[in-house]
């Protein structure tokens, strides 16, 4: 939850409930998304735990479908030329 990010990596509760939800999904198999990531602190503590999964406005602001499927065909095109 969004709520629990905002505070990483330096409020010690958010930083708990975070370790202790990523160690939950672990030890039932399921794979964690954080959602609402915003910055790289928030991302390296969350890679650091564990949860590489994230999504939020470090990465890509919200898009609509349209807008989505561009973004993926230039992506497409950049790695074709590598």
């Amino acid at each position: 939850d969004r709520s629990f990010i905002a505070g990483l990596p330096d409020d010690v509760a958010s930083s708990g409930i975070v370790r202790s939800i990523l160690s939950m999904g672990s030890h039932l198999g399921l794979h964690v998304v954080a959602e609402g990531v915003e910055t790289s602190e928030q991302s390296l503590f969350l890679i650091t735990h564990g949860c590489p999964s994230q999504q939020g406005w470090l990465h890509g602001k919200p898009m609509s479908i349209e807008l989505l499927f561009e973004f993926m065909t230039i992506l497409q095109h950049r790695q074709a030329w590598l």
